[in-house]
């Protein structure tokens, strides 16, 4: 069965790596369909933005506060992590690294005349 949501959400591991300074976590992305994704980029936006457009989540635990306690998604805590260098980017890079794993077999298949 398949079900048409316009709610699906495919999991990535998001790496920063910044002057020798080394971290990840595991960013949830809403599926977008292509369009969608053609429109983002022609936008051309900063890689803030775009990472803030389509950054959903992330996995509970991945993301903490200096006392080392979990972080749950919010707005608020996703902009203070889109402020940390080098973050913004490592967002953009997993979203395009897990997005086309994401959407193979998706597509219709080849004609016979192709």
């Amino acid at each position: 069965m398949l079900t048409l949501s316009e709610d699906i959400r495919f999991e990535q591991l998001c790496q920063v790596n910044l002057n020798g300074f080394k971290a990840d976590f595991r960013g949830i992305f809403l599926l977008m369909d292509e369009d969608e994704v053609e429109q983002l980029v022609k936008q051309n936006l900063p890689a803030r933005e775009f990472a803030a457009k389509v950054l959903v989540d992330w996995v509970l635990g991945d993301v903490s506060n200096p006392n080392g306690e979990p972080v749950p998604f919010s707005p608020e805590a996703l902009d203070k992590l889109l402020k940390r260098p080098g973050v913004p980017m490592a967002v953009v890079n997993a979203f395009f690294e897990g997005y086309k794993p994401a959407t193979e077999g998706n597509s219709a298949a080849p004609s016979a005349g192709s």
